[in-house]
């Protein structure tokens, strides 16, 4: 069980600079997703209204129809899935519980959201 507090695990979402300010920091959580899979498309939803209004979240979607062998060596095996840092949720059928818990144990969500 990890006892780290939500606050300290704010820090394991992959961090990226942006050029014109080096003390803007946006968290990037990675969607893979082909537009065929309507799995991914509620998916896709359920992400967007639970960051909605969330300004430090950069979502980047990653067609995987076009590029199988690149998303299985990040580790992708399965859409549709969601990538933040080193940590990886993905299943057959994500729910909107599923996304929120991992955004929330990854530090990309308050606690009380």
């Amino acid at each position: 069980m990890d006892l780290t507090p939500p606050s300290e695990k704010r820090h394991s979402c992959q961090i990226k600079r942006t050029e014109t300010n080096n003390y803007n920091t946006n968290m990037l959580i990675i969607f893979y997703r082909t537009k065929f899979c309507p799995r991914c498309f509620f998916a896709r939803k359920y992400l967007a209204e639970l960051t909605f209004g969330i300004p430090n979240l950069q979502i980047e979607e990653r067609e995987v129809f076009f590029s199988p062998l690149e998303t299985g060596k990040e580790g992708i095996h399965m859409i549709p899935a969601l990538k933040i840092g080193e940590q990886i949720l993905s299943s057959a059928i994500l729910t909107r519980g599923q996304i929120r818990r991992f955004l929330r144990e990854n530090g990309c969500l308050p606690i009380d959201s």
